[in-house]
């Protein structure tokens, strides 16, 4: 298990048997929720901080709407949903590190989005979050069609930048939808987890801990580090 470096100038470990497949990326592909944005407390922030309401937006149903727009919910919880998703679209909350992370990689690699949601929320979120400029490329599974852990979604964010799949790492939180659509996609995978639990089985290249640790992961491999 990778341990947590909380002095980003200085060597991390990657994890045991990893081998880098990858020269300098032409393009880091980033999941929105749990990666550059906190999603819990989004989502905490949204339903005012009532456990049960908590419980309800992460619920299989709701959670497949969100990605998918179906099952349609109707009644009370539609209506419940669509201040909810209003008053998500008000949470632009940043995980730790994102802004020096982005501004270490600006120019040195093209950026994308790639995120099960709705494009109108996220959207929202990124520019209140003040990191939307980044990414001129944003892909959203509500307005594709199509959701991770489907690689399609990915393929879609390749050809909108205008690379292969072996030209771009992906960076997400998620075992089962970020690391598998990855995988499936035949694109390298960087996973983030704060809490240090790598504990899902599934192909990546290395495991970090804080989004501070991704510009030296990828000035390593390309060889910067070391000058």
């Amino acid at each position: 298990m990778t341990q947590p470096n909380h002095n980003p100038m200085q060597p991390f470990a990657l994890p045991q048997q990893t081998k880098l497949s990858w020269s300098v990326p032409r393009a880091v592909l980033f999941d929105v929720d749990g990666t550059l944005l906190d999603y819990r407390r989004a989502q905490s922030e949204a339903v005012g901080h009532v456990a049960r309401l908590l419980e309800l937006v992460n619920s299989p149903g709701v959670q497949s709407y969100e990605a998918r727009g179906v099952p349609e919910p109707q009644g009370e919880l539609g209506e419940f949903l669509e201040g909810y998703f209003q008053r998500l679209a008000l949470q632009g909350i940043l995980m730790p590190g994102v802004r020096e992370t982005l501004a270490a990689l600006a120019g040195k690699a093209r950026f994308a989005l790639v995120s099960n949601g709705a494009g109108k929320v996220q959207n929202a979120r990124l520019a209140i979050g003040g990191i939307i400029d980044y990414f001129p490329v944003r892909v959203y599974s509500r307005d594709e069609g199509v959701a991770k852990p489907d690689p399609r979604i990915l393929s879609i964010t390749l050809e909108r930048l205008g690379v292969l799949p072996e030209q771009a790492v992906f960076v997400g939180d998620s075992a089962k939808s970020d690391m598998a659509a990855a995988e499936a996609a035949g694109v390298d995978f960087v996973w983030f987890r704060p809490d240090g639990r790598f504990d899902s089985p599934g192909k990546r290249i290395a495991e970090i801990t804080e989004l501070v640790q991704l510009p030296e992961l990828l000035a390593r491999q390309s060889g910067e580090g070391e000058k």
